[in-house]
């Protein structure tokens, strides 16, 4: 190999670059070709996490719990459906709806999961995300129960939330191979837990369901089948339990909401794409009509009317 003092032309130099390249390009290309390490949260394999009732996530006896917890983040992201949601996932829920968790370690898995949802799955295979949305609503729910979060923190996972759901382009659901990923529920999961919390500002009432009505149309031509217009419903439901919103403002909201994505809805019956906004739109209004037209509740006579009269816009 050239050392710098052997080099005596601009063709030497040269020379040492394309190597030093081709050396890199094949360093990572060999990274990009290993296996990702496998998912074994405190050394411990799946079978040892799947010993509850009907093989379900329990922890091993004489294991610490918030060290678990810790480590189990790092399985939201796997490719194993398994590993990801029956023990991830399950299993972040499991420890924090007991109680087992302590109030640090709930900050820290906080801090953790926003990190991972405003940093994006670059180069992911779309698993991450949706699992640290579905996460991080457990561990809002935490704070709902016993509060534990600043408002200022409660405002950043307001933040967090709403960016993530109205960001997502990425639709895919439930595949017999690969599990869930279902990005649009879980992130609306996120955005239930959160309107839910009595703690919440009322000013974040509004970009809560703004994020929630961003995706109940979809983008590109996507039908919703894995009911995610119940999803997206249930936040906006408790929202007007809230009584920040007007009848007038409700009305307005739906009034956008059911726009045509044409000239006119009868150009819907010749688009494939703006037939599937036809039936996303009716999917979740029949949602909220259905949760609201019963309830004796004041406060939701304006959101009941307004889903009933964007019902009507419809063809």
């Amino acid at each position: 190999m050239l050392s710098p003092t052997s080099v005596k032309s601009p063709g030497d130099v040269a020379k040492v670059r394309r190597r030093g390249c081709l050396a890199a390009t094949v360093l990572l290309a060999c990274l990009c070709a290993l296996p990702a390490a496998a998912c074994e949260p405190l050394g411990y394999a799946k079978p040892a996490l799947l010993t509850g009732a009907g093989g379900k996530f329990a922890v091993p006896p004489g294991t610490d719990k918030n060290e678990l917890a810790l480590a189990l983040v790092d399985c939201l992201g796997s490719a194993d459906p398994e590993l990801r949601d029956a023990i991830g996932y399950t299993g972040l829920a499991t420890l924090l709806r007991a109680g087992d968790i302590d109030d640090g370690v709930v900050r820290q898995l906080r801090t953790e999961l926003v990190t991972l949802l405003n940093g994006g799955d670059a180069g992911g295979a779309g698993f991450l995300e949706p699992f640290a949305a579905l996460a991080l609503a457990e561990v809002a729910r935490v704070d709902r129960i016993s509060p534990l979060f600043s408002a200022d923190e409660r405002a950043q996972l307001v933040d967090t939330a709403t960016a993530y759901l109205g960001g997502i382009r990425d639709y895919r659901g439930y595949s017999d191979t690969e599990g869930w990923r279902h990005g649009v529920a879980h992130g609306a999961d996120l955005l239930l837990q959160l309107v839910l919390n009595p703690a919440l500002d009322a000013a974040d009432v509004r970009p809560i369901v703004r994020a929630a009505l961003s995706q109940v149309r979809a983008a590109n031509g996507h039908a919703y089948i894995y009911g995610e217009g119940r999803r997206l419903a249930r936040p906006v439901l408790f929202a007007a339990r809230r009584d920040v919103i007007s009848a007038t403002e409700w009305q307005d909201l739906f009034a956008a909401l059911t726009a045509p994505p044409g000239a006119s809805w009868d150009e819907a019956f010749r688009s494939s794409d703006q037939l599937a906004v036809l039936h996303n739109l009716r999917g979740f209004l029949l949602e909220v009509y259905a949760g609201v037209a019963q309830s004796p509740r004041a406060e939701l006579a304006g959101l009941r009317d307004a889903a009933r009269t964007a019902l009507e816009q419809l063809p």
